[in-house]
């Protein structure tokens, strides 16, 4: 009778495990993904800031060019 019953739980066990393992998987697969997104956002920002800091420098040496 104990054995039956411990057979049952460690199969209830195993089934649990296998579902938690699966629900994980896509868990880390959506946080991969969103990190993913994430860092094109970033690489976007930081592109478009160099563009903004580049084109303001060049606009200022190019008036202190002018006035020399």
């Amino acid at each position: 009778m104990f054995a039956a019953a411990q057979a049952q739980s460690e199969l209830r066990l195993t089934q649990e495990l296998c579902a938690l393992r699966v629900e994980m998987h896509q868990g880390f697969a959506a946080v991969r993904q969103e990190v993913a997104t994430s860092r094109v956002d970033i690489l976007k920002w930081t592109i478009a800031l160099l563009a903004a800091n580049l084109s303001a420098t060049i606009g200022i040496v190019a008036l202190l060019l002018r006035h020399s």
